[in-house]
């Protein structure tokens, strides 16, 4: 009678997605993003208003940079604050994923060495409570609107998902270089860098139409700049984004997201024998 053999071999190192596992630990992501809010706005004299702060700010200098010294034109009626006011809302939402999504791991460095949790719940809270403070700076851009008698249009209800995606592509970019600033800390000097240089070249405080239109479609085809254009558009109604280059863009970004977790999911094992 044969005997059944029994071949014992490593587990591959390319480990996919386990749903099951991230919507069993939902507790602990979710007692991590009220962590992130609380943590960040505790002894502060304003609280919880830098949520709404920041974006005015934001929007009041680019308005006045862009608009008042340089003379860049609005985009058609539309006052030159709003246009600023969403296209810095769009790259906050994105630089703001990418930053924290990115530390999150050396952040934790105690939690991740001395207990077992899947290590990419600490990327996605990061995001959560990004994703909370673009969802208060949506609601005072609307509100904002009403002030300045703009109007509503039905574009308004893909508003949410042009921050939802400004949101996925940030977290992405930030799955990404998780693993690499726990080997390289390098790569955590360079990349606030990075995002900084990235505000230039995305339309934030302009709209895409000051771009040369013989470069534009080119240009387009950056992400970040596509999800800003078709933020707007949602948002003040104005000249919707080629759909060539939005397509592509985003395209672009979802399979950034799917390398980006699959990358994570390689190197998960070995990170808190290096953190």
């Amino acid at each position: 009678m044969t005997q059944p053999v029994t071949r014992i071999r490593p587990a591959s190192r390319w480990v996919p997605l386990d749903v099951r596992e991230l919507v069993a630990f939902r507790e602990l992501a979710w007692r991590l993003v009220r962590r992130d809010v609380t943590v960040r706005y505790r002894q502060t004299v304003l609280g919880v208003v830098w949520v709404v702060l920041q974006p005015l700010l934001t929007a009041g200098v680019f308005t006045l940079v862009f608009n008042r010294f340089v003379g860049l034109p609005s985009s058609g009626d539309v006052p030159y604050f709003l246009v600023a006011f969403w296209g810095s809302t769009a790259f906050t939402a994105f630089s703001q994923c990418v930053l924290r999504a990115a530390q999150s791991l050396v952040a934790n460095a105690p939690l991740v060495e001395k207990v077992y949790f899947p290590r990419l719940l600490l990327p996605l809270s990061a995001t959560g409570s990004v994703a909370l403070d673009t969802l208060v700076a949506g609601a005072l851009g609307i509100a904002l609107q009403a002030a300045y008698g703009t109007g509503w249009r039905w574009s308004l209800a893909v508003l949410p998902l042009c921050l939802l995606t400004a949101v996925l592509l940030g977290l992405a970019v930030g799955v990404l270089c998780a693993p690499l600033i726990v080997r390289y800390r390098d790569v955590g000097y360079v990349l606030p860098l990075v995002t900084q240089l990235l505000l230039y070249v995305s339309p934030v405080g302009y709209t895409a139409a000051s771009v040369p239109a013989d470069f534009r479609d080119l240009y387009l085809t950056n992400p970040v700049a596509s999800v800003i254009e078709a933020t707007r558009w949602a948002a003040l109604g104005t000249t919707a984004p080629a759909t060539g280059p939005l397509v592509l863009g985003l395209a672009a970004g979802a399979a950034l997201l799917v390398v980006a977790t699959l990358l994570f999911r390689r190197q998960e094992q070995g990170l808190a024998d290096v953190i």
